[in-house]
């Protein structure tokens, strides 16, 4: 004997659209969790976004020769959207101005927030950063207390930004 649910005797219309729904769902839920496998796979193998903050100075040059490159480049003017961009993207690349400012107090620069999140939760980010040189004791201050991969004197050329920034990519 064949037991049928109670709407399959009334309307068997409404089965065969709840199987219809059902089935297309779970077509639409697999292809999902492909499109996200592939997505992972490729950000796991290809990270390739690059995050320039520039808060103070204009780095029109810095900027046309980054993008020239294999990176996807973000240009934050904020450190507060740079922050957030850091959480939300993890990027591969994080280039800053260094700057200090004696109105400061309790820090030495702009970038102890920046550096304590990419410290805490995006260990693999890779920081450059260049400074002013007037601003030197300063960022030996900064450089006891947070890791940096590379530091650059300013002024800073394209093709300095791009090499350092090649070498990273050469070192992983």
């Amino acid at each position: 004997m064949r037991v049928t649910p109670r709407w399959e005797g009334h309307d068997s219309g409404l089965s065969r659209n709840f199987n219809k729904l059902i089935g297309s769902w779970r077509s639409w839920s697999i292809g999902r969790i492909i499109l996200r496998s592939a997505t992972q796979l490729k950000l796991m193998t290809m990270n390739n976004k690059l995050l320039f903050i520039n808060e103070y100075g204009i780095y029109p040059e810095l900027v046309k020769r980054l993008q020239e490159t294999q990176y996807s480049v973000t240009v934050e003017h904020l450190m507060r959207n740079a922050i957030k961009f850091i959480k939300k993207q993890n990027p591969s690349v994080v280039v800053a101005e260094f700057y200090h400012e004696p109105q400061f107090r309790d820090r030495v620069s702009n970038l102890e927030s920046m550096l304590a999140q990419i410290e805490g939760r995006h260990a693999e980010t890779r920081t450059l950063v260049f400074y002013n040189p007037k601003h030197q004791e300063y960022l030996d201050k900064l450089l006891t207390v947070f890791s940096v991969d590379a530091v650059l004197m300013q002024p800073v050329t394209p093709q300095m930004l791009v090499e350092t920034i090649d070498a990273f990519a050469a070192n992983e």
